[in-house]
């Protein structure tokens, strides 16, 4: 993944630059995205990501003082795992609501095909009604 970073940069010195802090930093920032995500591959993304974002922006960001590129480097890591987070968090909200969605049609239907049942009941000979009654309500074995 370096060598894409590294493609995206101008000059030697940026590439050069890059690539060292790229060391120094990625596993500080795989921590903290871990921290925040829980999960092996959303922090593995959240540092590819930040370090994307970073090579983008990185002529700017090489004019800074050293020790304020570090610091760079892990807010742009925390701030795109918290945007990992609520994204994922967002899904599993959509997720819930639609098996909520789907348990009410579901119960709906099984309403509507309780009703129907209950109407063909009650069109048939009272003897038939008679026996469903005793099978069902009173548990009577059904014999032919």
């Amino acid at each position: 993944m370096l060598s894409v970073y590294l493609s995206i940069l101008d000059t030697q010195e940026e590439k050069d630059l890059f690539e060292e802090l790229y060391i120094e930093y990625r596993q500080e920032m795989y921590g903290l995205a871990y921290k925040i995500l829980n999960n092996k591959e959303d922090a593995e993304d959240a540092v590819q990501n930040s370090f994307l974002s970073v090579a983008n922006s990185f002529t700017k960001i090489s004019q800074m003082p050293r020790n304020e590129i570090g610091a760079y480097f892990v807010i742009v890591c925390r701030n795109t795992s918290i945007n990992i987070y609520r994204k994922n968090k967002l899904k599993a909200e959509r997720a819930a609501m639609l098996d909520d969605r789907i348990e009410a049609e579901d119960l709906l239907n099984w309403q509507i095909r309780h009703d129907e049942l209950v109407d063909a009941i009650g069109k048939l000979p009272q003897e038939y009604k008679d026996v469903l009654f005793l099978y069902d309500l009173e548990e009577l074995p059904a014999k032919n």
